[in-house]
């Protein structure tokens, strides 16, 4: 099955389920957007085509009512020319991504952490280096307590060249109650330190530091500190303490002009002990030279 490549746009505005060996191609000259459900029940296939990719379109989910689901993990994703392994739950992707941090990764379907028990530290401690496409699914309860310094968030660091998209967090919960050393803690919902791009993601849930005031942390709803960019973002996070607290991003570092943030916004409650602010805590810029 194959959409007609001659459609700026292709938007599935309506459910769309299938359980053959059919692979579905999704082709258009510019931006895929997924605003209801599609469901691969068997162990078909689909392909997306979004324009040039990054450069004059691009692959969306709707995030409050668009996604895609795999049943069968051996089923093949092709986004963009780019083929992505399928996960369907927070330990086999950690693994994954200890194993190639660089790899190509999609959730197949929603996953509720409460399963897993809480974590002592990032599930994620691995600096990630590539792609984790959300495809408008889920990752529910996620519950950190941890007593370090090290980053916190369902991913502890992302790599100037990782890319997280699509992804919903519902309901997490971190606490750090230690108070950090010498070091700074960095905190979010969905990544503690971040050189990477975050784009369609949301978090929704609570971020707690040390009561401390001595700490020094960067805590934010959707990512602690962050020197790369967030696109198109949303955090519903309440956080608390912290000596730089945003409800979006405790700190936004620039690097000339590399960074920021784009069409993002924040709806939680922000307290701390320095800075805060409803999107960011705190930004600086860093002027630098390049060859």
């Amino acid at each position: 099955m194959k959409t007609g490549s001659v459609a700026n746009n292709i938007d599935i505005d309506q459910p769309l389920t299938w359980a053959s060996t059919s692979r579905l191609i999704l082709d258009a000259q510019r931006s895929v957007i997924v605003k209801k459900p599609v469901t691969v029940t068997g162990s078909g296939a689909l392909t997306i085509a979004s324009g040039d990719g990054d450069k004059h379109g691009e692959f969306i989910t709707d995030t409050n009512s668009g996604s895609i689901q795999f049943w069968d993990l051996a089923s093949s994703l092709i986004i963009d020319r780019k083929r992505y392994t399928l996960v369907g739950d927070l330990e086999t992707l950690a693994a994954d991504i200890a194993a190639k941090p660089s790899g190509l990764y999609a959730l197949a379907k929603p996953y509720d952490v409460a399963s897993d028990g809480t974590y002592k530290t990032s599930p994620i401690e691995t600096i990630f280096e590539g792609r984790f496409e959300g495809l408008g699914n889920s990752f529910r309860n996620l519950a950190i307590k941890a007593s370090g310094d090290e980053p916190l968030g369902l991913f502890q660091q992302l790599d100037e060249t990782a890319l997280i998209e699509n992804l919903n967090l519902f309901r997490v919960h971190i606490h750090a109650p230690q108070p950090t050393s010498e070091n700074n803690r960095y905190m979010g919902g969905l990544v503690g330190k971040s050189a990477g791009t975050l784009r369609n993601d949301s978090v929704s849930g609570k971020v707690i530091g040390s009561a401390d005031e001595s700490s020094i942390e960067d805590d934010g709803g959707l990512v602690g500190l962050s020197y790369g960019l967030v696109i198109r973002c949303h955090a519903a996070v309440d956080v608390t303490y912290g000596a730089y607290s945003g409800g979006l991003v405790g700190v936004q570092q620039y690097f000339g002009f590399r960074g920021g943030i784009e069409n993002s916004f924040a709806t939680g409650n922000v307290s701390g002990f320095g800075y805060a602010g409803g999107a960011r805590g705190f930004a600086w810029r860093v002027e630098y030279l390049c060859d």
